[in-house]
């Protein structure tokens, strides 16, 4: 897989080193009807890291990996999502079968119960979605700002 090159431009976004560009307000309204558009109209997004061959980790990943690091449990991280187990289990397998890597480690349990944990690549998908999420959201809330003042 090959972040780097997304890595150093949400980085550069995050930082404010580069910022996306905006259409002014004649070319924004040349392009439609003539007429102004409702301010209802909202950008909407969805963020997932792609490898060569695809998809490979979206909100569902996410929210699985963050439920496992915060319950420290792919049983409790599954309750806590509403999926049953062996739901959870297969999806885990399907995501690290994606990736050719392992995402959680697991200590059997006793008496006590097994426990789960996220591998440090796993924490770096985290770190690399977590980034590209809250960036996209930011130029997005900017835009929505924008066409709701009516000032693109």
């Amino acid at each position: 897989m090959r972040f780097s090159a997304l890595h150093l431009v949400i980085r550069a976004f995050a930082l404010g080193i580069i910022a996306p560009e905006a259409p002014t307000s004649s070319e924004a309204m040349s392009s439609g009807s003539g007429g102004g558009i409702p301010h209802a109209v909202k950008v909407k997004f969805k963020v997932w890291l792609e490898g060569e061959n695809g998809a490979l980790l979206g909100e569902g990943g996410v929210e699985l990996l963050r439920a496992i690091q915060e319950t420290g449990s792919l049983k409790e991280a599954a309750k806590r999502l509403n999926y049953s187990y062996s739901f959870a289990w297969r999806y885990l397998r399907k995501l690290e079968n994606r990736l050719g890597f392992r995402l959680v480690r697991t200590l059997r349990g006793g008496k006590v119960g097994g426990a789960a944990e996220l591998t440090d690549e796993a924490l770096r998908l985290l770190e690399i979605y977590t980034l590209a999420e809250e960036t996209v959201r930011r130029v997005v809330e900017r835009i929505n700002l924008a066409v709701a003042e009516n000032s693109l």
